[in-house]
């Protein structure tokens, strides 16, 4: 599953381009076999001044997070690849009406989560058990936030 959280000027797009990068979007998913249903596109307005990089207002800017759930890219080749489609399919809607924008992909890593869950649920268990902590090697990055960012013009 992947959601699309698209953070932009409240005027940047209309109810149509909405849908139509919606689609565009969904289409790169259902083009390898996914069903649509796993494409989820959140557009979120922000108001004027309120978008901030390097400490200086951005308001022709356009920040998209994208969150995979159920999958990860493998290699550099394949996020290259990846990242090439996804702006082909965005550009009509951001870079064709002149705006910056930002590409961030966030991984989410199953085994990771499932490793929190149980320290939180077994909290006691996991400090006894030491040999399951060094196996584990909690860290702050157990779950890992990989973004690949990507500037088409410079801010």
């Amino acid at each position: 599953m992947s959601l699309h959280r698209i953070y932009h000027p409240a005027n940047a797009f209309s109810a149509a381009d909405k849908q139509g990068l919606a689609e565009r979007i969904t289409a790169l998913y259902t083009a390898i076999g996914l069903p649509a249903f796993y494409v989820n596109v959140i557009f979120v307005s922000t108001e004027a001044n309120s978008f901030f990089v390097g400490g200086q207002a951005k308001d022709k800017y356009i920040q998209i997070v994208i969150q995979h759930l159920a999958t990860q890219l493998q290699n550099d080749e394949t996020k290259k690849i990846i990242m090439e489609k996804y702006e082909k399919a965005i550009s009509p809607f951001i870079k064709e009406k002149g705006y910056d924008w930002e590409v961030c992909y966030t991984f989410f890593h199953l085994k990771s989560f499932l490793h929190i869950v149980l320290y939180i649920l077994f909290e006691d268990s996991y400090r006894r058990n030491i040999k399951w902590n060094m196996e584990i090697k909690w860290t702050h990055t157990t779950i890992t936030e990989k973004c690949n960012r990507k500037r088409l013009d410079s801010l």
